[in-house]
């Protein structure tokens, strides 16, 4: 979300500190072994750039939240307009609803917990509602549905279904343990749909678990 200018000003302070950073330069096990000869540790921070997607009927109707926040400009002022469901509680889901309100788009935030047991910042979650973004707690998506509802946009309309969700007996991590309530389920119509529930490593790091030399 940040403005390139102010990206490239926390990059510049952190070349400041003495930190070298070298890039377009693909890591083998080669590059590995070499770090490993010349310094006297390694640290791997190779992120998680494969979101998890949705095992839901239509699941793959929603979009990928990562990937939008990937090609997102923050320069641009393009208006989208209509509504979006972002799924998740994290602050991808945060960060791809307050860039979508900034764009004219109407967010809810569904989340299958209380609101207190979002992993999201509480700063950012405080901030993304103080902007306009909604959040709807203890709701999972089961289903989702193409071109229903209201036929008279021209945008894209999307029918979610969404399992009601009650607490549960135990705590998980801090967290409430939840459980469907029943057969109660609601449905919400919308322009756009996107997933932010987890990602995972996109590439297989087995030579990291070789034996030391």
């Amino acid at each position: 979300r940040l403005p390139r200018d102010i990206l490239n000003k926390e990059i510049s302070r952190i070349k400041d500190l003495g930190v070298t950073i070298h890039c377009q330069t693909p890591v083998t096990e080669d590059l590995l072994k070499k770090i490993r000869s010349q310094y006297s540790a390694l640290f791997v921070a190779c992120g998680y750039e494969r979101s998890i997607t949705l095992k839901i009927q239509g699941g793959d109707l929603a979009r990928d939240g990562l990937e939008f926040l990937r090609n997102l400009d923050p320069a641009e002022k393009t208006s989208l307009g209509g509504t979006a469901a972002i799924v998740g509680g994290g602050n991808t889901a945060v960060d791809v609803a307050r860039s979508l309100v900034r764009r004219g788009v109407s967010p809810l935030i569904v989340y299958r917990r209380r609101l207190e047991d979002m992993p999201a910042f509480e700063p950012e979650t405080a901030m993304a509602v103080k902007e306009g973004v909604k959040i709807m707690e203890l709701v999972a998506p089961i289903r989702i549905q193409e071109n229903v509802g209201d036929s008279s946009s021209s945008l894209p309309n999307f029918r979610l279904t969404l399992q009601q969700m009650k607490l549960g007996k135990e705590n998980i991590a801090g967290r409430a343990n939840v459980v469907p309530d029943g057969e109660k389920t609601e449905t919400i119509d919308v322009q756009d749909i996107f997933v932010a529930i987890g990602a995972k490593a996109g590439t297989i790091w087995h030579f990291l678990e070789a034996e030391e030399t």
